[in-house]
């Protein structure tokens, strides 16, 4: 946890306030040892953006981000739950998934052992609802909201009032 607080604010600094770009918050996630797996809030602005970000975060450290995700700047990138939501229900692999070849790899990656030495994959995905999405699936209050009523009339045996 120590390791992910040092790395996370100067990552923070350099995308808000040196490349001006407009995300809410950031999070190195622990599973991926406080830096192969990144998740960031954004809120877009323009088309282009989250690849601005995407190679914005990579830029501030080597071996950052093995696995970059971007959602909405309403998603809390603190809440599993809500970040795997968004990478159900609003990705598209045919467009919001990025791929780069041939990286330097994250200092305990074990694949870093030869014959692959150094170079790695690394992806970034966009989690963002796009504007042809429908309203119901951009919600992830309403949909929690709506999953518990569900299972507490389904427990107590009453109507669900939906």
């Amino acid at each position: 946890m120590y390791s992910r607080i040092g790395r996370e604010w100067p990552l923070f600094k350099h995308l808000k306030d040196v490349l001006r770009i407009p995300i809410k918050d950031l999070r190195l996630k622990e599973a991926g040892g406080s830096g192969a797996y990144l998740v960031i809030s954004l809120k877009k602005e323009f088309v282009g953006q989250v690849r601005q970000l995407m190679y914005g975060a990579w830029s501030q450290r080597t071996g950052f981000g093995k696995i970059t995700v971007v959602v909405d700047d309403d998603i809390d990138v603190w809440d599993d739950f809500a970040v795997d939501w968004a990478l159900s229900w609003h990705v598209r692999p045919e467009k919001d998934v990025y791929i780069e070849r041939d990286v330097q790899a994250v200092g305990l990656d074990p694949r870093k052992l030869p014959p692959t030495c150094c170079n790695i994959t690394r992806a970034a995905m966009s989690a963002r609802a796009s504007p042809s999405t429908p309203p119901e699936s951009t919600n992830i209050r309403r949909y929690r909201c709506r999953r518990r009523n569900t299972w507490i009339w389904s427990r107590v045996g009453g109507r669900n009032t939906e």
